[in-house]
């Protein structure tokens, strides 16, 4: 990877089992990251942060799908 990456996991709600299974595709997307010699990086003030956390859910990517992860969990950065 040339450049620096940010990726933002979202859920549509925002409670113990959508961490779970938020979790879990970021373990993986982590896990193969360092697989292909990328490191990555949490930044963990964004989703913990109220204010932050409503700008990341306004971005244009949080509309990926039907607009309904609408709930930030997880940032990382590579």
């Amino acid at each position: 990877m040339e450049s620096p990456a940010l990726v933002v996991l979202a859920s549509e709600q925002d409670d113990r089992l959508s961490w779970l299974k938020t979790g879990q595709p970021l373990e993986k997307m982590l896990l193969r990251a360092r697989v292909d010699s990328v490191w990555a990086a949490f930044l963990n003030q964004p989703v913990e942060v109220s204010r932050l956390r409503a700008v990341l859910a306004e971005l244009p990517a949080a509309e990926f799908s039907s607009g309904s992860f609408s709930c930030p969990l997880a940032c990382t950065r590579s």
